[in-house]
């Protein structure tokens, strides 16, 4: 084999390994379906700090609240009324863990934009 072609190769090989551990191949989320939950199994439950509130949304929540389990899909007007209640109650940072792919129509997409520079602390993390 030419100094060409193992040149080739080698380049082909780190390049589809980087391909997967970036996660950037359709279908292989290596870190998310099979490291994240082995690594918080190994550590087990921690305890928040006091001064930190998680909301998470399950499917009951969203049932209650009459929109789909899949947050994705939800109105942003209901992110915004969230977004307000926190402040109203005095939040000093708000955290936002949601991939806010497609767009809505304009006035939930205006809601939300609202919602959020009112604020002044919410932090898209997704």
């Amino acid at each position: 084999m030419s100094r060409f072609w193992k040149t080739a190769l080698f380049g082909l090989i780190v390049g589809a390994l980087g391909a997967v551990s970036s996660n950037t191949l359709p279908g292989l989320r290596l870190e998310e379906t099979n490291s994240l939950p082995w690594m918080f199994h190994l550590r087990g439950p921690i305890q928040p700090p006091p001064e930190a509130v998680v909301i998470g949304i399950d499917r009951r929540a969203s049932l209650e609240l009459g929109n789909s389990p899949n947050t994705a899909l939800w109105p942003r007007s209901t992110h915004a009324r969230l977004i307000d209640n926190l402040v109203d109650r005095g939040v000093s940072a708000i955290v936002l863990d949601i991939a806010f792919l497609e767009s809505r129509p304009p006035e939930e997409d205006d809601a939300l934009s609202a919602a959020i520079a009112r604020a002044e602390r919410v932090v898209l993390l997704e």
